[in-house]
């Protein structure tokens, strides 16, 4: 039903749901149900676009409107037939307040704090996301600028790196990544620092070149975001995980505005391929911290000794 959720209704990434998922969930299945997740958003990518724009094709504004309110009751509907379980809520927060948006954030950021390794591991993935984002902004300009291309060879990189998300999570939900999921994380995340590196270095006159490295990056995504998902759903407590998430989706979002307002002087100013070369050699490097640093590489083995007491 979930899936059928994630297919029909569009994302389905709210706090509450992936606190819920790691209950429904086996821990050594996370992986692969996150896999199922990258493979779903993934196709939602690739065949999203186009049909929409067929449906503004044949229908006027107001039909496309009534199939998405139609879609959206799809999606909703498993929910009145389906248990999800919740988490119980803790008692994390001042006797006798009443449960607020700010007072479970308050909890959330002080479970993060306490720990170290989760922390750590949120700063990287932070830094990530604020070289990443304008690298995926910014590829039109790429595409117009640097490779000489037009609307077709843009919608060519594009659908590529779409399929390969799509590849990336049917690899995942079936292999499962390694037994570590750090290591996944590594691998995919040099994957696609290597693949936005080659952006950067590549001449004009290589275009076909640089459509292999969007396949190698969509391929390399899922085996980021699956695993990092799949560590959070395993190593937070189950009554925090909804603050926890909250807060780490809050974080994630802010380094959006962040990184554009950087990449865009450097990129004037350098050449837009100096911000795919930085961008690519600092995700090679963060992703091999995550093997390297000692508390973010143990935080599955011991989360029972390393994670805060929830009060």
């Amino acid at each position: 039903a979930i899936m059928f959720v994630r297919a029909v209704g569009g994302s389905f990434h709210w706090p509450a749901m992936q606190a819920s998922t790691s209950l429904m969930v086996p821990k050594a299945q996370l992986t692969r149900v996150a896999g199922m997740n990258q493979t779903l958003n993934g196709s939602l990518n690739v065949f999203g676009a186009p049909l929409g724009a067929l449906l503004m094709e044949l229908l006027q504004v107001q039909g496309v409107m009534v199939i998405d309110v139609a879609t959206a009751a799809l999606a909703i509907a498993p929910l009145f037939f389906v248990r999800i379980p919740e988490p119980e809520r803790s008692q994390a927060r001042t006797p006798g307040a009443q449960p607020s948006f700010w007072t479970d954030l308050r909890a959330g950021a002080r479970y993060l704090l306490n720990w170290r390794g989760l922390m750590i591991m949120t700063g990287m993935v932070m830094v990530l996301k604020i070289v990443l984002t304008p690298a995926f902004s910014l590829i039109p300009l790429l595409v117009k600028d640097h490779f000489g291309g037009g609307a077709a060879q843009l919608s060519l990189l594009e659908a590529v790196v779409g399929g390969g998300i799509v590849a990336g999570g049917l690899l995942l939900s079936s292999w499962g990544g390694f037994r570590l999921k750090v290591h996944t994380i590594t691998l995919g995340g040099v994957g696609f620092g290597l693949a936005i590196l080659s952006w950067g270095i590549l001449r004009g006159d290589r275009f076909g070149v640089a459509v292999a490295g969007g396949a190698l990056l969509g391929l390399a995504i899922p085996l980021v975001d699956g695993p990092l998902m799949a560590i959070l759903q395993s190593t937070v407590a189950p009554e925090m995980q909804g603050r926890v998430f909250t807060l780490f989706g809050s974080l994630i979002s802010l380094t959006s505005p962040i990184g554009l307002s950087l990449a865009g002087p450097l990129s004037d100013g350098l050449g837009l391929q100096v911000w795919y070369v930085m961008a690519g050699v600092i995700a090679v490097g963060i992703s091999a911290a995550f093997t390297l640093i000692p508390a973010v590489r143990r935080i599955e083995q011991y989360a029972s000794e390393q994670a805060p007491q929830v009060e």
